[in-house]
């Protein structure tokens, strides 16, 4: 197979795998939409233990990366059921 065939197909499956990943962050969004109008406004609250599993998940080092982005430099209120 030749370098150009190759090239083709990268890049062919690098733009299938774009655009999968476009509907799946299309599907994510309405669904954080229609989740966010069944709150009525009310604020989500996380415990200790959904909090825990959501960080066993993503990993402490995604979680300092987060935390330390500008959104969240402002001070914050702490979670429900943790110490402040």
């Amino acid at each position: 197979m030749g370098t150009e065939a190759v090239q083709f197909l990268v890049l062919w499956m690098a733009g299938w795998i774009h655009s999968r990943q476009l509907e799946v962050i299309d599907f994510l969004r309405e669904e954080n939409r229609v989740l966010r109008e069944q709150l009525g406004g009310r604020r989500l609250r996380f415990t200790d233990d959904s909090g825990g599993a959501w960080l066993s998940r993503v990993g402490p080092s995604v979680v300092a990366g987060w935390a330390s982005s500008p959104a969240w430099s402002r001070p914050t209120r702490s979670c429900a059921g943790t110490a402040s």
